[in-house]
């Protein structure tokens, strides 16, 4: 019989190897990236036809995101034993995006692929030792390459040559000490000579319009120098620009505007800070220690403390003290610390640490809201440190997987271990700390807190909330909900501080427009002067308020015109800040005349500060405070696209996805 004819008459195996040229030609080419959604679905329906080969080599289009679905349609609780019964191999060679974190998430498929035999990284220059410990912890027995990756250690069981950063050819497990490195160089579009063509040659050449200038081997003295030469428009800047530069070199022609200059520098350091290593965390049999020292916390709302421009808390009385950053805890700044920088070793103090989670309005206070926040409660003695954050799986950068992360606690190095937490892991966490403290001592350190540049010139006012109030960087406000709105001065009337000026730019059909001062925590709901401790001048009637009475009738001197400039001054306090209990002098003037002078008592006894307060309640007003200070942002992160900054009934995945939470 004919053994060719015989095989022939066989019927063909089906082919089972997955690539993903459909998804790439469809719709990759024009979007620029895989839409994860049609992904998944494609993923689910090749799962359940069997798959033994994962053939995702020279993608330019794979992420780690594209990863993280694999692992999430693979290894499905129900049905990872059928979809990872017949996969044998995974090729990822050339996939030059992925990191360490998405071979993490391979190392889970691995975990329980029980056919699974060989892992091909070669190329993925991302790729560290952490990434391949990862997939070797999964399966030791695994064939893994990683030729021309970024692993530094290496032994026999691993294919691993053309990685620059192996020492010698001996299989030796020390880290590379090469004498080698790259500067990037980012010059001003106006700067026609090439600095690398210049440090190379010793002689000038044009660059001509070169978007890329290269060159290898710059011997300075006994290192070995690659430059690389490119401005902010060469398409493949972000990918040329090597994670965490040693040395960028920015420069600029002696005649650039100065103005155009520094913008050109501002925006290379944007993109080069963008650029980090990312270093995931791997949970083994038992939750280890995980430490975070990155800064990104700002501030959303304190009260009843005072804040330093470092994140040092001042307690103002022996009462609770509220911090919340406007920052949320991500995949990428998952955990906060705190310190207790008290010196009196009897002295300890009572701290709440957290997240108060995202909703329409923040609270004043999150600790007697009626919304959720988890917290815990801490005794810390002098020189403690207490940490907070969330351990596990993400489903994007804000947004933890249900079911597979949790809140932990760490206090000086240690798990803190049968905490119950109120609620689980969500969208939209913000770190929070409530404490109880002795008066004028510097207690706290928020070990995570960007400090701001310094102030330019004289500030009077920086919001510290603007409830239903939007403002540009000049100080402009203007209402964006009917009900009205207030904006609080983050600063305390102090004796450098003891005015504020409004400039009325536009009066709407029903013009309300209040001016005065009172406590920190004013609720957002109220026209100013309606509460205990609260003083305004309504500027459509002329009358003023104090604790919602009326003490001085309406006069037409007193009724605000487009253009008017309203100063409120405020005197007769002996302290730096006005004390509870301490009766002061406040005075309005309009175009510097004065038209109204009133006594207020401050007697709050809770230790809140008194502010200057900005109150819109006409639908079209619109005015302008002077010598406004826009709050500081901190760097997202995430750069050079949209981040979270608020969201309430709503889920957000990486692509930009946007879901409903509620049924209404």
């Amino acid at each position: 019989m004919d053994k060719s004819r015989a095989k022939s008459s066989e019927p063909s195996r089906p082919d089972l190897t997955v690539t993903l040229d459909a998804l790439v030609a469809d719709e990759a080419t024009f979007l620029g990236r895989i839409s994860l959604q049609r992904l998944k679905t494609f993923l689910e329906k090749k799962a359940e036809e069997g798959i033994d080969t994962l053939d995702f080599h020279a993608n330019g289009y794979i992420t780690d995101a594209v990863l993280h679905v694999l692992r999430d349609v693979l290894c499905n609780k129900t049905k990872r034993e059928k979809y990872l019964s017949t996969l044998k191999v995974m090729d990822l060679t050339g996939c030059f995006n992925i990191t360490d974190t998405g071979v993490g998430w391979v190392g889970d498929i691995v975990l329980h692929a029980s056919n699974m035999t060989k892992v091909l990284l070669d190329g993925c220059v991302r790729v560290t030792d952490a990434g391949l410990a990862a997939v070797q912890n999964a399966k030791p027995s695994l064939s893994i390459s990683v030729m021309s990756t970024s692993v530094c250690h290496f032994n026999l069981a691993y294919a691993t040559q053309g990685c620059p950063l192996l020492k010698d050819a001996n299989h030796s497990k020390e880290r590379t000490k090469l004498p080698y490195g790259q500067t990037v160089i980012v010059p001003h579009p106006k700067v026609d000579v090439s600095l690398s063509e210049y440090l190379s040659k010793k002689k000038e050449s044009s660059r001509n319009g070169r978007p890329l200038c290269h060159v290898k081997d710059w011997n300075i003295k006994n290192w070995k120098l690659a430059l690389t030469e490119m401005e902010h428009s060469n398409p493949l800047f972000d990918i040329l620009l090597p994670s965490n530069p040693a040395q960028v070199v920015i420069p600029v022609d002696a005649a650039c505007d100065p103005s155009d200059a520094r913008t050109h520098i501002a925006a290379t350091i944007t993109r080069v800070l963008g650029k980090e290593t990312i270093k995931p965390y791997y949970k083994k049999q038992h939750m280890e220690i995980r430490r975070h020292h990155k800064r990104f916390m700002d501030v959303h709302r304190t009260t009843k403390v005072n804040m330093s421009e470092e994140g040092v808390i001042t307690c103002l009385t022996k009462v609770l003290g509220v911090y919340v950053s406007r920052q949320p805890l991500s995949r990428s700044n998952p955990y906060f610390q705190v310190e207790n920088l008290g010196e009196d070793s009897t002295n300890n103090l009572q701290i709440m640490i957290g997240c108060t989670f995202d909703r329409g309005i923040m609270p004043t206070h999150p600790k007697h809201d009626s919304g959720e926040s988890t917290l815990v409660t801490f005794l810390i003695a002098p020189g403690d440190v207490v940490g907070f954050g969330v351990e596990g799986e993400w489903e994007s950068e804000y947004m933890p997987k249900e079911g597979s992360s949790n809140f932990y606690c760490i206090k000086n190095d240690e798990m803190i271990l049968n905490v119950i937490y109120k609620y689980p892991p969500r969208l939209g966490m913000y770190p929070f700390l409530n404490m109880e403290g002795k008066k004028g001592e510097p207690q706290i350190r928020l070990c995570n807190f960007v400090p701001r540049p310094p102030k330019k010139g004289k500030v009077c006012f920086e919001p510290c909330s603007a409830d239903y109030l939007q403002f540009n960087e000049e100080g402009i406000l203007s209402l964006c909900y009917d009900g009205g709105g207030i904006c609080t001065n983050k600063l305390p009337i102090s004796q450098q501080n003891n005015s504020c000026t409004l400039r009325i730019l536009k009066l709407g059909e029903k013009s309300k427009i209040c001016l005065g001062l009172g406590r920190e925590n004013y609720a957002y709901y109220k026209n100013l002067g309606m509460t205990d401790d609260t003083l305004a001048l309504q500027g459509d009637s002329g009358r003023v308020f104090i604790s919602g009475k009326v003490v001085q009738e309406n006069t037409e001197e007193r009724v605000w015109k487009e253009g008017d400039e309203v100063t409120i001054t405020v005197t007769g306090f002996k302290n730096d800040i006005i004390k509870p209990g301490e009766t002061v002098t406040v005075e309005f003037s309009i175009g510097g005349t004065k038209v109204a002078e009133a006594p207020l008592r401050f007697s709050s006894s809770y230790g809140n500060r008194c502010v200057f307060m900005v109150g819109l309640f006409g639908k079209d007003d619109q005015v302008q405070i002077l010598n406004f200070c826009a709050p500081h942002y901190t760097q997202p992160p995430v750069m050079n696209q949209l981040t979270m900054g608020r969201r309430y009934l709503l889920r957000l995945s990486d692509d930009g996805t946007l879901m409903s939470t509620n049924a209404r």
